[in-house]
């Protein structure tokens, strides 16, 4: 009872909307500074491993990015380095009164941060009208938040990060313990299934073609998908992706002039295909 009173507050979806687009700001965040704090942890791992071996590291060209944590220094803008103010980075309505631009140095701040944010704030409640108030569409959330982070970074920078998929992994197994979505037999034959697919068939790509299919990063992150959701969703996941992507190709070549040829970040449609494997389930056995 108590529980139809609170999903019948009006209050209660308003707090849950800024609450997902609070977190859709923090993974804004994320994905501007995780790709320079690994290159950062990349060089130095490359400059110790030179220094190791005797290599002259004074004939390397190269300026490492500044010092940066996902916490630590407080939002800056990108442009003209300045520290933003608490009131000029409330999630969505900030970037509305801004007009879209810093307010120091005034140049357009990239639409794709509002995007973000409003996929932060939709999220919630659409899992949890979906889903319910309930254990499951907490977890559900962790992934769609966390894979919305990774579409993004692979989108951009062609990077599935293996702290972050790998993580994801263990977090799906985890979650399968108790069986919340699938049993835990089926997330662990999940996880194998959803590795071993992509990597049969890049490994006959690669033999027929002597080109390379896909990044190892999109074996591990269906990998984790099948972790989460189980080996019967794999099917209707790559079925998913596969199509989505395929549309997206010919859409982009035909609207941006892209060369089929060029590359496909294969991880956002993946993630597409997981997410709709539970909220739309139907074609997922």
């Amino acid at each position: 009872m108590q529980l139809d009173m609170l999903l019948s507050s009006l209050w209660f979806w308003v707090w849950l909307t800024c609450l997902g687009a609070c977190i859709g700001s923090f993974l804004n965040v994320v994905i501007y500074r995780l790709p320079k704090v690994l290159h950062n942890q990349w060089h130095q791992a490359f400059i110790s491993e030179a220094l190791a071996k005797g290599v002259d590291i004074q004939a390397i060209s190269y300026t490492p990015e500044p010092p940066l944590s996902l916490a630590f220094p407080r939002s800056f803008c990108p442009r003209c380095q300045q520290s933003i103010r608490w009131w000029h980075n409330v999630p969505v309505i900030s970037y509305l009164v801004l007009r879209g631009c810093c307010a120091m140095c005034h140049v357009p701040i990239p639409k794709r941060y509002l995007l973000i944010e409003l996929l932060g704030a939709m999220l919630p409640l659409m899992i949890v009208w979906r889903l319910g108030l309930n254990i499951p569409a907490v977890a559900f959330l962790l992934f769609s938040y966390t894979t919305l982070a990774l579409s993004v970074l692979d989108a951009r920078h062609y990077l599935l990060p293996d702290k972050v998929v790998l993580s994801l992994l263990w977090a799906g197994l985890l979650v399968n313990v108790n069986g919340i979505f699938v049993s835990l037999e089926s997330a662990v034959i999940g996880s194998a299934l959803g590795y071993g697919v992509l990597w049969l068939f890049c490994t006959v790509f690669s033999a027929v073609t002597g080109k390379q299919g896909m990044g190892q990063g999109d074996w591990k992150l269906l990998a984790a998908i099948g972790a989460w959701f189980g080996w019967q969703s794999l099917s209707g996941v790559v079925l998913v992706a596969s199509v989505s992507g395929l549309v997206f190709a010919l859409v982009a070549k035909v609207v941006q002039r892209r060369a089929l040829t060029k590359p496909l970040p294969f991880g956002p449609f993946l993630a597409l295909g997981a997410w709709l494997s539970v909220i739309m389930p139907v074609y997922s056995m």
